[in-house]
């Protein structure tokens, strides 16, 4: 049974990683989450994953979501490999549907009367909801009632990146936990430990401005073809000087992501 993915990417995956390395570049994460890892930790029903794109806060709600489930399995690492995959039946990782909103349709099911059934196999369920602060009004009230009594085995994680957003119903009754975004020194660290050649990590690492799924995305795949392209239109246009047509491999690359994250949605 895989793991619910609710929404528009519902083939979302994020790379392993442990809950240690998540959070090392983040103080207060780590404060408020060190007591919380079993089996000496207590962890809290709800926890406000708060900061800027990029800075990794669902890269440690992944990993946190582990180290939850693995709690009292026999197999731990078996654990660990089925959350990074995704087919954990006991985590639900939800994302809006909505162009702009978060739909109560999003919630109502796959949460809201989910969090009522047992799990499956770990002592715990963990709910995941990105982009918390895109709840509509009628999304934000259903979750508001499952946070208000939620029972003992059930985990909500929220993330988002404006924590103001969010009603302060839903705010006071989690844990917030602070991200702050990577510094460029540290962009060019994790692109270089990619494989990405040190002078265009100091580059993709400058222009993610502080995002590190922006840098991932400027280095690998498609990126510095898209890069390049953008640079040589951005210089055509302020120099007068045309030469071909270097706007379609921005748009030919453009293009073959989107299809390619099409494909994806659909599977």
């Amino acid at each position: 049974m895989s793991v619910p993915t609710i929404g528009a990417e519902r083939t979302r995956t994020l790379p392993g990683v442990t809950l240690a390395d998540a959070l090392e570049p983040h103080p207060h994460a780590r404060a408020v989450l060190r007591g919380a890892i079993p089996p000496t930790g207590s962890p809290s029903h709800a926890y406000l994953f708060h900061g800027p794109p990029g800075s990794g806060k669902a890269r440690a709600a992944r990993a946190f979501a582990a180290e939850l489930l693995a709690d009292g399995a026999p197999d731990s690492g078996s654990v660990h490999a089925r959350v990074k995959r995704g087919t954990h039946p006991d985590l639900t990782w939800i994302v809006r549907s909505g162009a702009a909103e978060m739909l109560v349709g999003d919630i109502a099911e796959p949460v809201v009367s989910a969090v009522a059934h047992r799990p499956f196999e770990a002592s715990r369920r963990v709910f995941v909801l990105e982009d918390a602060d895109c709840l509509n009004e009628e999304a934000a009230a259903k979750l508001l009632k499952t946070l208000e009594e939620p029972p003992d085995y059930a985990h909500l994680v929220l993330l988002t990146a404006h924590p103001g957003d969010l009603p302060d119903t839903i705010r006071s009754r989690c844990q917030a936990v602070r991200f702050d975004a990577p510094t460029t020194e540290r962009l060019e660290r994790l692109l270089e430990s990619r494989g990405v050649g040190p002078e265009q990590a100091r580059a993709c690492a400058r222009l993610a401005l502080g995002d590190a799924d922006r840098a991932l995305a400027l280095a690998l795949g498609q990126g510095p073809v898209q890069r390049h392209a953008a640079e040589l239109t951005a210089r055509a246009c302020l120099t007068g000087e045309v030469t071909g047509r270097p706007w379609d491999a921005m748009l030919a690359s453009a293009k073959e992501s989107g299809v390619a994250a099409g494909a994806a949605v659909t599977e």
